[in-house]
């Protein structure tokens, strides 16, 4: 389970209750944060090996930082993934490979900095300036891993098309996992056959 992809997980009063409740039931767990808070209670985590946390720093420097995340503090993001570090999670630095992070990523892996993750610019459907550097699509389309393996839900159980989409499928509250996966199955046949939805043209995270 992923939390944290399109919001600060670390926000929810309850956090370490959340995540207790998912490895009391051998779930592992993925927190995806951008490293601005962090709850005092970090070590109330019953099962420290099954959480991994993703710091989405997205810099390697303030200055490069402060283009990237303008309501960000670096210093608090880098002092916090620090902490995290220290107490033994397993912990990943991710920069987003954009036009204004490519010499920053250059330096960390001139550094050979561990546990950096480079992670594949989104501009999320096209809502999104496109910032690559570098275009990565494949020379021919071809069907969504998303649609195949990954169930999107915001905290209201609201079901999504994917993490880039806003557009829904369903709510996990009043429908099954297996119903809503069958309505990402259905997507995926049309990805399959050449017939993707419009706002999936805009997109090459496929």
């Amino acid at each position: 389970v992923v939390i944290g992809s399109r919001c600060e997980p670390m926000l929810h009063p309850n956090f370490t209750t959340v995540i207790n409740k998912f490895l009391a039931k051998g779930i592992k767990v993925i927190v995806e944060t951008f490293g601005n808070v962090l709850p005092e209670n970090l070590t109330e985590i019953s099962d420290f090996p099954g959480v991994t946390f993703v710091f989405k720093i997205d810099a390697q420097n303030e200055n490069t930082y402060r283009i990237v995340h303008p309501n960000g503090d670096y210093k608090v993001a880098i002092d916090n993934y620090n902490k995290v570090k220290d107490l033994e999670f397993k912990t990943y630095f991710q920069i987003a490979r954009t036009v204004e992070t490519e010499s920053d990523i250059e330096k960390l892996l001139k550094d050979k900095q561990p546990d950096v993750l480079i992670k594949k610019y989104s501009s999320y459907c096209g809502t999104l300036p496109d910032k690559k550097s570098v275009d990565l699509s494949p020379l021919e389309r071809f069907e969504c891993y998303h649609l195949r393996r990954e169930l999107y839900l915001d905290s209201s159980l609201n079901a999504y098309y994917c993490m880039y989409s806003d557009k829904k499928i369903g709510n996990a509250a009043n429908e099954s996992i297996a119903e809503l996966m069958s309505k990402l199955k259905s997507a995926y046949v049309s990805h399959a056959v050449g017939e993707p939805e419009d706002f999936c043209r805009q997109c090459d995270d496929y």
